[in-house]
């Protein structure tokens, strides 16, 4: 299930079951509309070859739980693993085929506009994978990893910033990446000027820790500069 905590300044109270009947790897995201209206998106994960599974969009403001404003089917985000807001429009993230999509910020449709990552930034043998997407500063931060097909071995990770024409176009310029960030980077949060990535250092395990597992910080520089370089921390 997908719930609620809310604070009402004085007390905490947990709401449950917004969003009931979920599988064993949802994903919630919370996100602001160009309305200023707080909105939560409740969608499944699915393996191949499984159908895409509608995302529930509900308004976080009410007391109780209400029924979502909107459910719909978005064909270019099969496995969604982030969705953020950049000027009057969403922009979600799918994870398996590295693709970004562009929302209406009012039906909760899509544009039409999306972006692939293209085959020669993806190393040979590997399949590029959409793990967080972010904004910072009015840009689009996006970052990706490359597992081979059996999830053992991953090429180093990729940052791209992107350039972003609101209902027109989502571009990507020749050197606004970063592909020399950890094996398996699978997390990105701004404070200030810069971005920080964390990743595993390779394939996921279990009994001990990562010794390629790294916190890599990269300036988040304007479009118009040099691309980020990543430092490890």
């Amino acid at each position: 299930m997908a719930g609620r905590i809310r604070d009402d300044g004085s007390a905490v109270t947990v709401i449950r079951n917004l969003r009931t009947g979920l599988g064993g790897d949802p994903i919630v995201e919370g996100v602001v509309p160009a309305d200023g209206k707080f909105r939560i998106a409740v969608t499944d994960r699915v393996s191949a070859p499984g159908a895409i599974p509608p995302t529930y969009i509900y308004n976080a403001a009410p007391a109780t739980n209400p029924l979502p404003s909107a459910s719909p089917t978005w064909s270019n985000v099969r496995n969604m693993s982030g969705l953020v807001r950049l000027g009057k429009y969403l922009y979600a993230l799918d994870y398996d085929n590295a693709r970004v999509v562009e929302i209406a910020k009012g039906t909760f449709a899509e544009t039409g506009v999306t972006y692939s990552l293209p085959a020669r930034l993806t190393p040979e043998g590997f399949a590029a994978r959409g793990q967080a997407i972010v904004v910072v500063n009015d840009t689009l931060y996006v970052l990706f990893a490359f597992p081979d097909g059996s999830f053992s071995n991953y090429a180093d990770s990729l940052l791209a910033r992107f350039t972003v024409k609101g209902g027109k176009s989502i571009t990507l310029k020749e050197g606004d990446y970063n592909a020399g960030l950890v094996k398996n980077a699978f997390a990105i949060a701004a404070n200030g000027s810069d971005l920080y990535v964390a990743g595993i250092g390779g394939s996921q395990g279990g009994g001990s820790y990562s010794k390629a597992s790294r916190l890599q910080r990269i300036a988040a520089t304007p479009r118009t500069s040099r691309p980020p370089r990543s430092r490890t921390c």
